[in-house]
């Protein structure tokens, strides 16, 4: 993410600003002033273009990884409560990746999350988040789900949408298409009191199969927990 490289652009930005400034003091001579002073403004520019002044599609990913960061997070703790939690799965022959996917008593989950601020309400068989139609990723998380339970032999895999910043509905949790909506609260809460379909010895061996078919889409973010830490 574009925060973990400010050291090196505002280092790109000072030794530009210095250079510049060097030839602006008059030491080469007067005629290198207006160069110097050029490189000043140039230095700072960039630094601050950079820094704060993001093409949209940088923005957006920035913003989704912060999101699946603050899921995986929430989701930490459930590795103390029997369930194996897998983060950033390829989708084969794809540049898709699967954010999430949960594995523990209550059954196999991929868990979908978004960034979205604003308020959020189900209405008419829509997704409105903002006043935008965000329908699409109920199609999203349904299509990972597939590709999950076909890795998984067929087995049936639940579908959780996590969205954060989002102002939700008091006292309900909105669901679409049998897809419940939550935030990470509400997430946790949606998994803890899910029926129990699988026992312990389940948990690993469908945990370890599906590692050995679906790939982390990038080996470095990507983390395992539960009876595979």
């Amino acid at each position: 993410m574009v925060r973990r490289r400010w050291p090196v652009i505002v280092g790109q930005g000072v030794a530009v600003t210095l250079v510049g400034l060097v030839l602006a003091s008059s030491a080469l001579g007067p005629h290198w002033q207006p160069a110097g002073w050029g490189l000043v403004l140039v230095g700072i520019m960039f630094a601050l273009t950079r820094l704060f002044v993001l093409p949209d599609r940088i923005r957006a990913w920035d913003t989704g990884a912060d999101g699946e960061v603050r899921t995986a997070e929430v989701l930490a703790p459930l590795a103390a409560e029997g369930f194996v939690l897998l983060h950033d799965l390829r989708v084969p022959n794809s540049r898709a990746n699967i954010d999430h996917v949960v594995i523990g008593p209550p059954g196999v989950f991929v868990v979908e999350t978004k960034n979205y601020g604003g308020r959020l309400r189900v209405q008419s068989g829509e997704l409105i988040v903002n006043g935008r139609r965000r329908t699409g990723v109920i199609d999203q998380v349904t299509r990972q789900a597939g590709v999950v339970s076909s890795a998984l032999d067929g087995i049936h895999v639940g579908r959780i949408i996590c969205i954060h910043r989002a102002e939700f509905p008091l006292f309900t949790t909105p669901r679409l298409d049998g897809v419940p909506i939550t935030d990470g609260r509400g997430l946790m809460k949606v998994l803890r009191e899910a029926p129990h379909v699988l026992t312990p010895e389940d948990v690993p061996r469908l945990a370890l199969l599906l590692s050995s078919r679906l790939r982390p889409a990038l080996s470095s973010s990507s983390s395992t927990a539960g009876s595979r830490r």
